[in-house]
């Protein structure tokens, strides 16, 4: 048995003309809109963590400036810094790569929990 004492005004008109005094229901709602903003809080912050888009365009700028300069070593046939270069290369691409699926992963994640949320406003507001 739920036991429910509302003493906002505001909360309480919501309560009774949105949820149609349906404590359960109400719980819920309240219970889905917490679970929605901690999970939209997490994504933020993972967000945040990568930075996705400025360290992407960073990296992508040392691919391009390395593959000028193994172009260089190459035509010095300076082997040991096209070596050097390969692998810097190499590393930088799949940390862009893991950087993209860090973030398509958590796209995907939000899209499904925004869909699945709107549903369920639209289901009350009928």
């Amino acid at each position: 048995m739920l036991t429910l004492k509302i003493q906002n005004p505001e909360i309480e008109n919501i309560f009774l003309e949105g949820f149609q005094s349906n404590k359960e229901m109400f719980f819920e709602f309240v219970k889905d809109s917490y679970n929605k903003m901690v999970l939209l809080h997490s994504f933020d912050n993972s967000v945040k963590q990568v930075k996705h888009e400025s360290e992407i365009e960073r990296l992508e700028g040392i691919v391009n400036k390395s593959k000028t300069e193994v172009i260089e070593a190459s035509n010095k046939n300076d082997n040991s810094k096209v070596v050097e270069l390969t692998k810097n290369i190499a590393n930088c691409q799949k940390n862009i790569n893991d950087k993209f699926a860090l973030f398509e992963s958590k796209q995907l994640k939000y899209d499904e929990l925004s869909e699945m949320y709107e549903k369920k406003l639209e289901a009350l507001s009928l």
